[in-house]
């Protein structure tokens, strides 16, 4: 038996006795905050040495599951009457039934504004690493348009990187994406154990958000020259150079 990570639900526990067995082993399972199993016989063919127990991770008081080791004992009876209880292998497995969440939404790039074909990197902070099976979009709030950050798959990651780049027309005062179910994937984001990722963005004016943790601004407006003035109202242009500088700042 390996000893991994479970979630809530069946627990196949398989034994291998170093001699062939009279009767079926007795096993004992103490999973932390619920009742334990004590002397169920596990399943085999006898005379035999192979041994399987089918074990449904129990629900504690409340109706909830209580994460941590659960521990198995083994008793065990040969042909001429001899009972062993020690286990050479692994003897414990760790229970696992919380949903991974997000935590936090940040960016490496830094705070100032960004214009037309800048690329900003976007942090998605979970609270314990995941997979990702399929590419992620996150739905960001710029303006008129509302721009998608592509996140790429990963692999037993806490963190989550998407990529934004800013597109002519974009605008945002402080970035921050649409709302809190703006992160979505056609594949599935799970931890070790199995379970399925809550992908519920923190609360837009969260400290944790984006715009909690960054100060990100979207200008892609070119800016204009509205007017040109003197002290004394005359102007004068002393050479062709002065010229063309005036016609390339102003385009006179």
């Amino acid at each position: 038996f390996r000893r991994v990570l479970f979630r809530s639900g069946l627990v196949t526990i398989n034994v291998a006795a170093s001699e062939s067995l009279a009767s079926a082993p007795l096993i004992t399972i103490d999973q932390v905050g619920t009742l334990d199993v004590i002397g169920a016989t596990m399943a085999g063919t006898l005379p035999g040495t192979t041994f399987t127990y089918g074990y449904i991770v129990q629900a504690a008081t409340g109706g909830t599951y209580i994460d941590g080791t659960a521990t198995l004992g083994i008793s065990a009876v040969d042909a001429a009457g001899n009972t062993g209880t020690s286990i050479s292998g692994v003897s414990s497995f760790v229970i696992d039934t919380k949903s991974p969440t997000i935590t936090r939404v940040s960016s490496t790039a830094a705070d100032g504004a960004y214009g037309t074909g800048s690329v900003i990197p976007i942090a998605v902070t979970f609270s314990e690493a995941i997979t990702l099976s399929a590419n992620a979009s996150l739905v960001l709030e710029t303006g008129a348009i509302d721009r998608t950050a592509d996140c790429p798959t990963v692999i037993a990651l806490t963190t989550v990187t998407c990529n934004y780049t800013v597109i002519v027309g974009d605008a945002a005062t402080r970035l921050n994406y649409v709302s809190t179910n703006s992160l979505t994937t056609g594949g599935t984001v799970r931890d070790a154990a199995g379970n399925s990722a809550i992908l519920t963005l923190p609360a837009l004016t969260a400290l944790s958000s984006l715009a909690g943790t960054k100060s990100l601004v979207i200008d892609t407006v070119s800016p204009i020259v509205s007017s040109v003035s003197s002290p004394n109202g005359i102007f004068h242009v002393r050479s062709e150079e002065h010229t063309s500088e005036l016609q390339s700042r102003f385009g006179i």
